[in-house]
């Protein structure tokens, strides 16, 4: 059994650097904390590189097969004392684990080829929003999401927990510049459409035929003008009186699951 005592372990200072967005990136890795989390990862089939554990694990059946598990796929696993643990987690409760683990690289094609639905994610700012959008978009059955610059990391912590894990299966792109992005989805057949308050058409009235992208905005302005410019319509939901907004998340999974309906997609196969 391996253990680390000392804070100022060099495989925590590493550990503690992917708190970091810019060394997640660098590394293509971030931290899972919590059982939960960390089983959707190892379902996910995505590399657990290190699992820092305490007692606490080993106290549950659940935590000690979760352990072995990664121990047998080749992770390194140490044992922590609760204090050094608490050092690496960003949550009040960790539940005894935290993991190193490298996040899936989607290629490109497999995003904009053939049919389906993509989710656009125009700097979305909030984790919790983004998170919840890619839970509803992988449970609609997008084929994935693509995300703007200036939208938060998709791997930050509060990002992973707010997905239920879906980070890990659905395939994300990053950094895309959407105007040209807009215009190659064009090219390639889809039905562009937009999120947007002061949009002419109300969702379920909007032509959304397959191949399509839903471009949702930022939280305080919305989708980009450049952006509105380039979509075949600008949706809106209408809101009782009094009431200016919806929050970012429950408007995208409004329109995607319209987009189901219309477009005859059956998420699961129910």
């Amino acid at each position: 059994m391996k253990e680390i005592r000392s804070l100022t372990n060099p495989r925590l200072k590493y550990a503690r650097s992917l708190h970091r967005r810019r060394y997640r990136e660098q590394e293509g890795k971030c931290l899972v904390e919590g059982v939960r989390l960390l089983e959707d990862a190892v379902a996910a089939g995505v590399e657990i590189e290190t699992v820092f554990y305490t007692d606490r694990l080993l106290a549950r059946e659940r935590g000690r097969q979760l352990l072995q598990e990664c121990q047998g796929r080749g992770s390194s696993c140490y044992r922590l004392p609760e204090a050094v643990l608490a050092s690496l987690a960003e949550t009040e409760s960790p539940q005894g684990v935290v993991a190193v683990v490298k996040y899936p690289q989607w290629e490109r094609e497999t995003l904009l080829v053939g049919p389906g639905l993509l989710l656009l994610v125009d700097r979305i700012q909030d984790p919790g929003n983004l998170g919840t959008m890619l839970r509803t978009a992988e449970a609609a059955g997008c084929r994935g999401a693509i995300l703007s610059p200036g939208t938060v990391d998709p791997y930050n912590s509060k990002v992973l927990r707010s997905s239920m894990g879906a980070v890990f299966r659905l395939p994300i792109l990053t950094g895309e510049a959407f105007p040209a992005l807009l215009e190659e989805l064009q090219e390639r057949g889809y039905q562009l459409v937009a999120a947007d308050i002061g949009g002419s058409v109300p969702y379920w009235e909007a032509d959304l035929r397959l191949p399509g992208a839903l471009v949702v905005g930022n939280e305080a302005w919305g989708v980009g003008k450049e952006i509105l410019a380039q979509v075949a319509e600008r949706v809106r939901i209408p809101l009782k009186e009094g009431v200016d907004s919806l929050n970012a998340a429950v408007a995208a999974g409004i329109i995607l699951y319209e987009w189901v309906r219309q477009g005859g997609i059956i998420p699961g196969g129910i």
